[in-house]
């Protein structure tokens, strides 16, 4: 993993060293690497892609996708519904969604300029491959918001960090009063994460 984000860092060097003159390109690809409380249990890292247009100094929007691994529950029952003991197990998530920006920093500067100050919308979900039986499992929907800032090095490429914070829900299967029964539980699950990377411009 560490060997991957030192990657991610190295190459926009390459990537900017034929850089044109040009400076306002609509097209960016921001590839990063977040440190996420949780999908389901503690903190994990997740490594993501995302492609935008930006439309005028104003908006910009696009699709992100993402890829980690995160812990699933399995509960064991008695016949009679009782729980008896858990299990767990690690699965892959993929993350997915559509990302929203609102360019504050275009009340006070020029297009062009290098700062950009942004609003994060983050609508979307994420899928977790985990076995039948195992919670979570399937689709649960996100919705994230927050701030983000980019500063650009070079012509092409730059430099990003931002923090979104939201939810997701779901259904699981879990233990509910002193007996320990087996009950269905709807839940929003609170996921907050910081990212940083770089984006490059085309």
């Amino acid at each position: 993993m560490k060997s991957i984000v030192f990657f991610i860092f190295l190459f926009p060097v390459f990537f900017s060293v034929n850089a044109q003159e040009k400076t306002n390109y609509p097209w960016n690809l921001k590839i990063g690497y977040s440190r996420i409380n949780n999908y389901s249990f503690g903190n994990i890292g997740e490594l993501s892609i995302e492609g935008n247009y930006k439309a005028n100094k104003w908006i910009e929007t696009g699709l992100y996708a993402g890829y980690t691994t995160s812990l699933a529950e399995h509960l064991y029952y008695s016949d009679d519904g009782h729980i008896t003991g858990f299990g767990y197990e690690t699965s892959p998530v993929l993350s997915y969604g559509i990302n929203s920006c609102f360019y504050l920093s275009s009340l006070f500067f020029e297009d062009n300029f290098r700062l950009g100050l942004r609003i994060i919308m983050k609508p979307g979900g994420f899928y977790m491959f985990s076995q039948e039986g195992f919670e979570p499992r399937g689709h649960h929907f996100t919705f994230r918001t927050g701030l983000g800032i980019d500063y650009r090095i070079f012509r092409k490429m730059g430099l990003f960090g931002e923090y979104v914070y939201g939810f997701g829900d779901g259904t699981y299967r879990a233990m509910k009063g002193d007996r320990g029964m087996r009950t269905e539980v709807a839940y929003q699950k609170h996921i907050g994460s910081f990212r940083f990377g770089i984006h490059l411009h085309f």
